[in-house]
């Protein structure tokens, strides 16, 4: 088991997921070089699927972090020799006024949340289908958003899961369910 932390918390995340360090570019660039390390063998015809894929991961990076990102986590897991693909990101948003209620009445959203108990109180849960990625192959992908208020005045946390495995929703949202289950507070400083 892997265990990832953002500011005030902790998660336990199956030992085949990946997690990049979003603390620094440096620390991005590391993990997400060791990723590609780990997934892709250092041969010479290899090497334009190598570049691809650290642009790929590069993208998601700055991605996540321009948006709040603390850290993402990328499945590697795979049952008979089949990938499962799925990314992770953890998110410290500012508090809106209304806290989780205001996030639940966002346009369009209603009838789609679940609330749940956690180690910080009320999580919703809202999931939701869309398109998936080209450069994946996935014609629909799955998103399970998370939101809840540590209430230690830093602002929300979303946890954001998204899979093109889209005929495998059921069992994967039930998978990100268990992970959210794992949050805790942890109090020592940022870092995977």
């Amino acid at each position: 088991m892997n265990r990832a932390r953002g500011p005030t918390i902790g998660v336990a995340l199956p030992a085949d997921w990946w997690t990049i360090d979003l603390s620094e570019p440096g620390a991005t660039r590391r993990s997400i070089t060791a990723l590609v390390a780990r997934q892709v063998d250092r041969s010479d015809e290899r090497a334009g699927l190598r570049r691809e894929l650290r642009e790929e991961l590069g993208r998601a990076a700055a991605a996540a972090t321009r948006a709040g990102g603390h850290f993402l986590a990328v499945s590697l897991m795979r049952t008979d020799d089949v990938a499962i693909p799925a990314t992770m990101a953890v998110y410290r948003l500012p508090h809106p006024a209304g806290g989780l209620a205001a996030v639940e009445a966002q346009p369009g959203s209603a009838g789609q949340w679940v609330a749940t108990d956690g180690a910080f109180g009320r999580v919703i849960r809202r999931v939701r289908d869309g398109d998936g990625s080209p450069a994946l192959g996935a014609a629909c992908s799955t998103v399970a958003e998370y939101w809840f208020d540590p209430q230690d005045g830093g602002g929300l946390v979303l946890v954001s899961f998204s899979t093109p495995a889209f005929q495998l929703k059921d069992a994967l949202v039930g998978l990100f369910d268990a992970i959210v289950a794992t949050i805790r507070p942890y109090p020592g400083p940022s870092r995977t």
